[in-house]
């Protein structure tokens, strides 16, 4: 069973492939039908400002974590760990696609 989901979500990603361009346009590859999205100052200059967002409270709840830990307040402190670093991981890959979409906006203008 879990190999009949495995590939079927194969297929499907070969169909419905998506790719994020940032910088430049990419030739689509010939075995799959892509689109490519390419990135407007506003959109990235709202990315930016999210992923700042989401750095700055994520890295906020860092201290807390390390505070509860330390105190031993902490129900499941593998999972609140897990919270942060996803978070702080979102907010990392927001803020590089923010610069780098405002770079490549303001190059193509």
């Amino acid at each position: 069973m879990l190999l009949a989901v495995a590939n079927s979500a194969k297929s499907l990603q070969q169909v419905y492939s998506l790719h994020l361009c940032v910088a430049r346009s990419e030739a689509p590859r010939s075995d799959t039908i892509s689109a490519t999205m390419k990135l407007t100052r506003r959109t990235s200059t709202i990315l930016l400002v999210i992923g700042l967002y989401m750095l700055l409270t994520w890295g906020f709840r860092v201290f807390t974590w390390i505070e509860e830990f330390q105190a031993g307040a902490l129900v499941a402190p593998g999972v609140h760990f897990t919270l942060v670093v996803v978070g702080l991981a979102i907010g990392v890959y927001l803020t590089y696609l923010g610069f780098k979409g405002r770079g490549a906006a303001s190059r193509s203008s």
